[in-house]
């Protein structure tokens, strides 16, 4: 938030002074224009010329109203309905108030400049975020197996196959699943794996979400079977 606000202000402050440096240009050139008109004493109707991308109309009042007094040097140029200090204006046309291409670069600029900053940021954080809820939900499942061993005499769920009947539905003692069992469900539904959205279980680390074993010893392992890796090194399958 810190350094998007003073992003913010360096390009309120950029914009500031250009238009102030285009404002004081303006007024030097539209100085200099009708100066040069009144010594030339231009009688048309209308003279037209083109200012910085700007129509700047003199009719022949206001050349006739400053002509002498711009000539002789005895009073200042003054401001009309038609030539305004510091802006520029045409009586049939609206004054142009958009940003010049310079504003508009940089701001582009500063908001890359930002993008290339923020960004990263966003996409370490969601990572990150992914990654605690994979841990969250291997600790959830792996502390409800253990309280399935101790419920039933010290065996843990008997394979991958069955493990989604097992945890998630009633079973008996002896691990039979029974819709009337006096045990579980343990799980409501098997956990999404965050970073692949999907949460399928093999025994053998083949998949791409879960993967449940239980050794010669009858010790179970639950873990995730992606193959993301965590910003230190640690492959998703060693959390």
């Amino acid at each position: 938030m810190r350094l998007a606000s003073v992003s913010l202000f360096l390009i309120v402050c950029l914009v500031r002074e250009f238009r102030l440096f285009e404002k004081r240009t303006c007024e030097k050139t539209e100085a200099t224009v009708l100066k040069t008109l009144c010594a030339r004493r231009v009688r048309a109707e209308a003279k037209n010329f083109v200012l910085y991308g700007l129509y700047i109309s003199f009719p022949n009042e206001a050349v006739d109203d400053v002509t002498d007094s711009v000539l002789s040097g005895s009073k200042p140029i003054p401001k009309t309905e038609y030539f305004e200090m510091g802006e520029c204006n045409m009586k049939t046309r609206k004054k142009s108030s958009g940003f010049t291409l310079v504003e508009i670069l940089i701001v582009v600029v500063i908001l890359g400049i930002l993008a290339a900053i923020v960004i990263p940021q966003f996409t370490q954080a969601s990572t990150e975020a992914r990654e605690a809820s994979l841990r969250s939900n291997l600790q959830s499942v792996r502390s409800q197996i253990q309280l399935y061993k101790i419920q039933h005499n010290d065996f843990a769920p008997t394979s991958a196959a069955l493990f989604l009947a097992e945890m998630t539905g009633r079973t008996d003692q002896d691990r039979t699943v029974n819709p009337v069992g006096l045990l579980g469900p343990y799980l409501q539904s098997i956990p999404v794996n965050p970073f692949t959205t999907a949460s399928a279980i093999d025994a053998d680390g083949s998949g791409d979400d879960w993967t449940y074993a239980v050794d010669a010893q009858g010790d179970p392992s639950f873990t995730a079977s992606d193959d993301g890796v965590a910003a230190d090194g640690t492959a998703h399958t060693a959390f």
